[in-house]
């Protein structure tokens, strides 16, 4: 398999000709694009979202195993690590003092693989930056039932580990839909590390805490990706950041390779 960077995705096409479950009145080979979020040797790890009615998400939930083979190109994207030379970055930015990750919903995929590939290569190297930037991860979601547990726990443990190679790291998960009353009641019991609030995360909020935090116009790297509104919202929370890398999901046109 072909090695991704981290916060790449895999174009996905499947066969109405060969997949009798995605089969309607479009015979054309239909395409998805879907975050890498883990990578060995011998396999890609996709994280898909159960879509209602969507037919190539509920296809691999429901009809993909073992031995399905699914076509696709080499993973694609330029939503990766900036500050690390690459053909891949969007353009060259200074080695930063803060990195702040924000995502909500599904959004999390690409965010979590940048994060793991920072904090993977400040232990493995910690002069791979002057000074290890400070780490602020900002998550939302509706309540701890819409909280994708598995990624949630590997986000718990990177920025532990990112600790204990000597970085700052804050990790903030915000509920939307959720009272600080009604989270009491709910059977979630957030990290050491975890600040959790509640309420909808507005721009003003943001941007009032980014403020609080200290973080920089000029020295903070931002990687943000969720729904539409979310990235609406954050364009306003984040007017007048310099270096703020986004990741828009949307079909590849590209052909398949099996």
């Amino acid at each position: 398999l072909t090695a991704p960077i981290p916060g790449q995705y895999l174009p996905i096409f499947v066969n109405p000709s060969t997949h009798a479950y995605v089969r309607g009145d479009n015979s054309k080979p239909l395409d998805r694009t879907y975050t890498i979020s883990g990578y060995s040797d011998k396999h890609y790890r996709l994280t898909i979202k159960r879509v209602r009615r969507g037919k190539v998400s509920n296809f691999f939930h429901d009809e993909v195993k073992e031995g399905t083979v699914i076509q696709s190109r080499d993973p694609q994207g330029h939503f990766v690590l900036q500050n690390v030379v690459s053909e891949h970055n969007t353009r060259q930015a200074e080695t930063p003092d803060q990195v702040v990750f924000i995502s909500a919903g599904i959004g999390i995929t690409p965010v979590l693989s940048i994060l793991r590939d920072l904090v993977t290569k400040v232990e493995a190297d910690p002069k791979t930056f002057p000074t290890p930037p400070s780490i602020m991860w900002v998550y939302g979601t509706q309540g701890p039932e819409a909280l994708p547990r598995t990624l949630h726990k590997e986000v718990s443990t990177l920025v532990s580990r990112y600790r204990k190679v000597g970085g700052k790291a804050i990790q903030l998960t915000q509920f939307s839909q959720y009272t600080p009353e009604k989270l009491r009641e709910a059977t979630f019991s957030p990290s050491e590390a975890e600040d959790v609030r509640t309420g909808r995360m507005t721009a003003q909020g943001l941007k009032q805490w980014l403020k609080d935090k200290g973080i920089a116009s000029k020295t903070s790297h931002f990687y943000v990706c969720g729904p539409t509104g979310f990235m609406g919202m954050l364009s306003t929370a984040l007017e007048g950041y310099e270096n703020v890398f986004t990741e828009t999901f949307g079909p590849s046109a590209a052909a398949p390779r099996t």
